[in-house]
Formats: structure tokens, C-alpha cells, sequence
């Protein structure tokens, strides 16, 4: 992999958009909604199919056999500083434990010179908003759990 190939995550965006009901496979389904981003991030996190793997334990054989099983997109965590004012932080507030998904993107900043950033929508089910206090020098933080619902759609970073 060449350095040229390698992006940091300074200056990539966080945005919540409203309740989502489209289909998570169909980039126009997300560009359709208005999306509000969300200040203060310190840690995106991770996120991505990860697939159990099934497994049979045969007497006859003495061997353990696997299968790729389900697949599951996980949980990501945000972390911001917090910001009670912040839209973007109001919005995920008040999507807790909502029984509606909605639309998450976090874009990039990778665009090749005059291209465009590598964008992922994510449908997720906000979980949960802790506070972190911490020690006399630590900045007020608050963890977004956030439960992914289907595959990521990542729009990859593109040349002019």
C-alpha cells in the first residue's frame, strides 16, 4: 500500500439524519434525506460485517467443520466531547430507544485532488448516550452506542 493510499481521520464528519426506512442497499434512498452533523467527535469507531462462524463437532471424523453463518454490522461507539447544544448530539439524544432505525454517514476526508470523500451510510438503532467525567483534566465526553442494522453502503472515494 502506498503512503498516496492512506488517509487520517482529521476532518471527517458524523451526521444523523432522520428516521430511515428505505432500503439500505440503495445509495439514493440515503441522499434523499437531510443529514445534521454532529460536533466534538474524538472516536468514530468501527464498524463492518463480521460473519459467525457455524461449527459441527463430528465423532466420526475427529475434525471440527465450519460454515460461514450470519452476518452482523455490528456496534459502533462515538465518542464526543459533550455538547448539549449541538444538533447533531440533540438528534442522537432524542433517538434513543427509539423503535425507529435511522441514517447515519460518516464521510471521509480522502478525496483525491478535485474528487470526492469516501462516504458510508450506516441504518442504526441509537442505543444509548453515556457520559464519561473522568479525572480533573479530562474533557466531559459522551459514547453514542449506536446498533448497525444492515450492511454498510460505502461509496468509495473517487477521481474528478
Amino acid at each position: 500500500m502506498a503512503e498516496a493510499d492512506l488517509s487520517l481521520v482529521a476532518d471527517s464528519v458524523v451526521s444523523i439524519g432522520g428516521v430511515f426506512t428505505g432500503d439500505p442497499t440503495s445509495s439514493a434512498a440515503f441522499t434523499a434525506l437531510t443529514f445534521v452533523p454532529v460536533a466534538g467527535l474524538t472516536d468514530i469507531g468501527e464498524f463492518g460485517d463480521e460473519a459467525e462462524i457455524a461449527t459441527l463437532k463430528t465423532i466420526d471424523g475427529a475434525r471440527v467443520r465450519k460454515k460461514v453463518g450470519s452476518k452482523d454490522a455490528g456496534t459502533l461507539e462515538i465518542t464526543v466531547g459533550r455538547d448539549p447544544a449541538d444538533p447533531g448530539q440533540v438528534a442522537l439524544r432524542a433517538a434513543i430507544g427509539s423503535k425507529d432505525a435511522y441514517a447515519l454517514k460518516i464521510e471521509q476526508n480522502d478525496a483525491p485532488a478535485g474528487g470526492t470523500n469516501t462516504i458510508h451510510y450506516l441504518k442504526v438503532y441509537v442505543a444509548s448516550a453515556k457520559n464519561k467525567l473522568g479525572g480533573p483534566d479530562d474533557f466531559v465526553t459522551t459514547v453514542f452506542t449506536l446498533a448497525v442494522d444492515a450492511a454498510p453502503l460505502t461509496i468509495e472515494a473517487a477521481e474528478a
